[in-house]
């Protein structure tokens, strides 16, 4: 059988990292390329005063590297910089736990 996917976040810091929320979901339960969650959805996450009652998470899936027909990305300046061209691989891909 295949375990449910488990999905962690993490801030990374100098000499290590902290564990900023996770989520396990069944992929049955999807219905359409996005999933969001709440932050009450979210491991560690929901009871973290850092983030804002309202904070979401969203995760898009396809099958390539194509944009998901009708997707929008967020408006308004996001709460912490994205930087897409990163190549550092701890960056991009940081987990098989």
């Amino acid at each position: 059988t295949c375990a449910p996917p488990q999905v962690r976040c993490y801030h990374r810091r100098r000499g290590g990292r902290e564990a900023v929320f996770g989520v396990q979901f069944h992929t049955g339960t999807l219905r359409g390329p996005r999933l969001r969650l709440r932050r009450d959805e979210l491991d560690l996450a929901w009871q973290d005063q850092r983030f804002p009652p309202d904070a979401t998470v969203e995760f898009i899936f396809s099958s390539g590297p194509e944009r998901v027909e009708g997707w929008v990305p967020p408006r308004g300046p996001p709460a912490a910089p994205i930087d897409y061209g990163v190549r550092d691989p701890a960056v991009r891909r940081d987990s098989y736990e």
